[in-house]
Order: C-alpha cells, then structure tokens, then sequence
C-alpha cells in the first residue's frame, strides 16, 4: 500500500468544500492507495464544521483524516489583504506532520481532484538547500502566468 498524507487548511465557512476536495481525491485513489488527510485547523474551527468533513469521509474507510489545531499561532501575523489567516497555516505543515513522513502534499480546499495523486507524490523536486516546495503560480483575472526554472 501506497500511503500518502495531504494536508489541507480551512476556516468553518470553507469545510463543505474542503470536504468536496477530499471526496474527489477519494473517488479517484486507485486500490493501492491511502490517503492520510492532516487537516490543519484554527481555534474558532467548530465541531459542526468538523461533522461535515466526517461525514463525507468516513465512507471511505481505509484512509484517515486528522484534525490538527495550529492554536493562534499566526494571530498576530503580518496582514495581507488578499489572504485569510488560514493561508499561513500551511507554513506549519513540516511541524505538525508525524516524522514518519519526509513528504507531503499541500491542497488548497476549493479544488477538485480528477485523478490519484500517487505520481504527484512520488514526484521529488530538486530544490536548494535541505528543503524546499513546489507550486504553480496563482493567476487572476486575466493576466497569463507562465514560469520556467531549471
């Protein structure tokens, strides 16, 4: 078996569909795979909010999902007016996760996944230094992104 931790941050007003994100990377893991979701959380995260994302999970039972509070670590952080607080939860991700784990994968919770993310995970970057992350770049409105680094 083949298992792979995602981790996912999100704020009480995005829990559907966080959960709709991790429905569709369930609907698609092939049979050897396991998905072991950390989901980082703030204080204010309610246990309402938790019940949806169980309720949609707990169909698919060989894979796990983790509530993790990250507390109010990042309260008083820089303020960015285009990115909630739930945005540098993610900075966390390294920490938080079980040693186990060298690797993970981070999602936004507002996409859908259409295929098992095996290859994705398996995929190591070469970045500088002992650490590092990959990304795509967030494009808005109409503007093109286009980026290519060796």
């Amino acid at each position: 078996m083949n298992v792979i931790p995602i981790v996912m941050s999100s704020n009480n007003d995005f829990a559907v569909y966080a959960s709709v994100t991790m429905v569709s990377i369930l609907e698609n893991a092939n049979e050897n795979t396991i998905y072991d979701f950390y989901f980082l959380i703030g204080n204010d995260f309610s246990e309402d909010s938790k019940r949806i994302i169980i309720l949609e999970i707990e169909k698919y039972h060989r894979h796990k999902i983790n509530f993790i509070s990250v507390g109010d670590t990042f309260n008083s952080s820089y303020y960015v007016p285009y990115l909630s607080l739930v945005a540098y939860y993610r900075l966390q991700a390294c920490e938080l996760l079980p040693e186990k784990y060298d690797f993970c994968i981070y999602l936004d919770c507002d996409l859908i996944v259409n295929c098992d993310l095996s290859e994705m995970y398996e995929t190591r970057l070469k970045m500088a230094g002992d650490g590092g992350g990959g990304g795509v770049f967030s494009c808005r409105g109409s503007r093109y992104c286009n980026s290519s680094h060796s």
